[in-house]
């Protein structure tokens, strides 16, 4: 019997990014403005709106405590968006995008904003920063969303 979950079906590359925007506003909602985020990944000038939202999703899961709005989320991986210019940082996040999208297949999911699970996600999120280029986001994420003082 095959199960709707672990069904695959080729995807064009053009849609990738609008299915991962539907992924992310059905499948793990990260705040009432799940449009917003879709709207905001759209307008990412170096990363693609795909990567940007898993880097979104993967924000949130590494830090579920944060006092910080999504937004706030947003500005920061802004700035990982303006880094991604030079062409050696892009090919580390490609590398490190890569890295996740192999492990969210491994675990039987078309991609990361797919997983459902509030367990494993976190858990996954948590193995992946520690990955190269992935624990300098986990670094730059935390500086980011640190309560400033007034």
């Amino acid at each position: 019997m095959i199960f709707p979950s672990t069904m695959r079906f080729p995807v064009a590359p053009g849609l990738r990014a609008a299915l991962a925007a539907l992924l992310m506003s059905l499948c793990a909602p990260l705040s009432a403005a799940g449009g917003e985020a879709a709207a905001w990944a759209q307008g990412l000038r170096h990363i693609s709106a795909e990567d940007g939202l898993t880097l979104l999703r993967i924000s949130h899961d590494l830090f579920p405590d944060s006092p910080r709005d999504d937004a706030a989320f947003r500005a920061c991986i802004d700035g990982f968006d303006r880094a991604a210019a030079d062409p050696d940082e892009r090919a580390a996040i490609d590398d490190a995008m890569s890295m996740v999208l192999g492990a969210s297949r491994r675990m039987g999911y078309m991609s990361y904003v797919e997983i459902a699970d509030e367990y494993e996600r976190p858990r996954l999120a948590r193995m992946l920063a520690d990955g190269r280029w992935m624990r300098g986001f986990r670094q730059g994420m935390q500086e980011c969303l640190a309560p400033r003082d007034a």
